[in-house]
């Protein structure tokens, strides 16, 4: 038997290993006898005198079209020969959409393939599906929940979307077609004809006649239904296929809650089908600021790249995105972007696009690459409308930081080491609250002066940190903030490349807060850095100075100061007041522009900034200056730290604790203040160094 040539079976879409069946024979391949140029998908109706055809040859033609919903279907396609899956056959043969019947296309064909992979993968709970908008995934979509639910026993598939009569508009996209199929695709339902919640495979209360033909007679006891947007909306109930429409837009609940909630689900009605699975889709362009952050959530936990030690990605989805230059199917100025067999000329269109591109600049570019994404970063690019930083440089960090090798930063714990107040170490932990980049050198770590017979940190000039805590170990409404803190390592002449840059990063939320309080203690013990602390929540800076630890609280910078008040020497600031939130965002500004993204100096080869914390840069991105700031912990816990940076530290002076006597001076005409002749001036704020500039002690005589 001749053997088909030149027919790739393994193919790599989207990261994933798709290994095709083995060809039939080149004369079971349809149009074989077909020229070249005719050789096309055609599409098989059924014939106009069907019913008048002899039983045996209709159930011939039916049998054969089961057989290629089942199995797929192989045809010559302009000389090439072209596999489609079943789920792929059934919908551009069958499935009726608005504008007729789907056409052949290359990038749906690897769509199918990567969902047929999902189906059969056991370790894939469902598929995250992200494109352009027109591209038809919604009946894509619709096509893969009635497929299995039509032909299987007791299957359950469910539709949510961004609100719940959105969910409806999808449901009745699903009858429409539904309604348009031959009979024998159709299995007995309950007799509506357009059911108005719930298409169901079930025993019709009063038997008809029209039943009697259908080729499967046995009642499935199988329906689709579709319910609002919320989290709990299908919790306990057996799915075997969901639909999530539009996750990037959905905004009245957490797509990745709900998808957690829904894998339950999926698991408990996998029954003798195997795992249930979850399609999700989203447009690019109309993704909402909320929806988007939390669909991005969902692509990334589904980066097939990153597996649990049971081979699983995070949320056991997998992810597949469709650039727009693939199977673009707008013409214009009569061209068009894929030709008459469904082959989609890709450099006609991405060069369009970048012709587009070319044009803009600012945040219309930025818009203009998520309407049309041609690369996976184009997916996430900001919105810089709103935002005071320049979100292009963030976006450029981000796709850095996924070139790079994951021990860049590492999990791990702070903790006393011989018990509170001892010295603390560092212990790598993959369920650790730090992330760390950098440590000091063993001899510069714990590393402390005493002063009062109290801690004063003994690294000052090499760093510090900023903390957003909070006070409450829970929250009235149950939306709990996290606490968020940065550490700073300040510029170092010695090693300019790694300093003058953050170099740990906790966001957490202790069940305690005094948990928290400790933490922040034990890392600033560690380093023997100050911590700058928001001062709103007074509740860590009380703890420190319960502990003993004060001198580890550093006052507020000059530069936010606004009187002469002893309330401006009080250890950390305020954010509530207006001086205090402008010079942090002037800090980030500046850092952003000079240490993250692309860097650009004259005279130095261009680089890439080391800003290496995620959540960080994911909060500078999503930053609008109209939303509360209890949304940007990450944000203010290193502005405090880059605020902290500016701060003038004295002159390091070696300080001993010893007896000795000391001399009283007499400050212009104020009380007499004790000060030990060796005592340095610590680190407190520029006002009081200042301060200390202008007066001249003289001795009592």
């Amino acid at each position: 038997m001749e053997k088909v040539k030149d027919f790739v079976r393994e193919r790599d879409i989207s990261g994933y290993k798709i290994v095709l069946p083995e060809p039939p024979a080149p004369t079971k391949i349809a149009n074989y006898h077909l020229p070249q140029e005719k050789q096309k998908f055609i599409r098989t109706e059924v014939p106009k005198d069907f019913k008048s055809w002899t039983p045996e040859a209709r159930r011939e033609f039916i049998a054969t079209e089961w057989d290629r919903r089942l199995n797929g279907f192989w045809f010559y396609n302009n000389g090439r020969i072209e596999y489609i899956t079943g789920t792929h056959y059934f919908y551009i043969n069958w499935w009726r959409i608005n504008t007729g019947f789907p056409m052949f296309i290359d990038c749906d064909r690897d769509f199918f393939y990567v969902w047929k992979h999902c189906e059969d993968d056991p370790l894939c709970d469902g598929l995250v599906y992200i494109t352009h908008r027109g591209e038809g995934k919604t009946f894509k979509a619709t096509c893969i929940l009635y497929d299995p639910t039509s032909r299987k026993e007791n299957i359950q598939a469910g539709i949510q979307s961004k609100t719940e009569p959105d969910a409806r508009k999808i449901y009745n996209k699903l009858i429409y077609s539904w309604s348009k199929l031959p009979y024998f695709f159709r299995p007995i339902d309950i007799g509506v004809t357009r059911p108005a919640k719930v298409l169901e495979f079930s025993e019709p209360s009063k038997r008809d006649t029209k039943s009697q033909d259908k080729a499967n007679s046995d009642v499935l006891n199988s329906f689709i239904d579709f319910q609002s947007s919320g989290v709990a909306a299908y919790d306990g109930q057996n799915l075997h296929r969901i639909f999530h429409d539009e996750i990037g837009k959905t905004i009245e609940c957490d797509v990745d809650e709900r998808m957690a909630t829904v894998r339950e689900c999926l698991r408990a009605g996998r029954g003798k089908y195997g795992r249930g699975k979850i399609l999700a889709t989203t447009t690019v362009e109309e993704m909402l600021k909320k929806g988007g952050a939390n669909c991005k959530k969902v692509w990334e936990k589904a980066n097939p790249n990153k597996l649990d030690a049971n081979g699983f990605t995070k949320n056991g989805l997998y992810r597949m995105f469709k650039p727009s230059d693939y199977g673009y199917l707008e013409i214009i100025n009569g061209e068009s972007f894929v030709d008459d067999y469904g082959y989609s000329l890709r450099e006609k269109a991405k060069q369009y696009f970048l012709n587009k591109r070319a044009a803009l600049q600012g945040a219309d570019l930025n818009s203009e690459k998520r309407k049309f994404p041609l690369e996976e970063e184009d997916i996430w690019v900001s919105d810089s409308r709103k935002s005071v930083y320049d979100t292009q440089k963030i976006d450029q960090q981000l796709r850095h930081n996924e070139t790079l090798p994951d021990n860049i930063l590492v999990r791990g714990n702070f903790y006393w080491k011989d018990g509170k107040d001892s010295t603390v170490s560092w212990s790598p932990r993959e369920d650790g609250k730090w992330l760390i980049s950098w440590l000091p050198r063993i001899e510069d770590r714990n590393k402390f002066t005493l002063k009062g017979g109290k801690r004063v940190p003994g690294n000052t000039e090499q760093g510090n940190f900023g903390l957003d805590p909070y006070d409450n170990d829970s929250t009235v409404d149950d939306r709990k903030s996290d606490a968020a803190s940065y550490g700073y390592r300040k510029f170092d002449p010695m090693s300019p490349t790694e300093s003058g840059i953050f170099i740990s990063e906790y966001v957490n939320r202790p069940p305690q807060a005094d948990i928290m309080f400790e933490d922040m203690i034990m890392q600033s013990v560690f380093y023997g850095w100050e911590n700058l602390i928001e001062s709103n929540k007074i509740g860590c800076i009380q703890y420190f100075k319960r502990r003993g630890y004060e001198h580890y609280l550093m006052s507020r910078p000059d530069e936010t100061q606004t009187t002469s008040s002893a309330k401006m020497l009080e250890p950390g600031i305020p954010m509530s007041g207006r001086e205090a939130r402008q010079a942090l965002i002037y800090a980030t500004e500046s850092f952003i522009v000079n240490k993250v993204g692309l860097i650009e100096e004259e005279g130095v080869e261009p680089y890439m900034g080391k800003c290496y914390f995620k959540k960080l840069l994911d909060n500078w991105g999503s930053f609008d200056f109209d939303d509360e700031w209890t949304k940007y912990d990450s944000m203010v816990g290193a502005g405090l730290a880059l605020l902290g940076g500016r701060k003038y530290v004295a002159r390091k002076r070696e300080y001993k604790e010893d007896l000795m006597l000391f001399q009283k001076f007499k400050i212009q005409g104020t009380s007499s203040v004790e000060m030990r002749p060796n005592e340095q001036v610590t680190n407190n704020s520029v006002q009081d160094r200042s301060r200390m500039d202008r007066y001249q002690p003289k001795p009592n005589k």
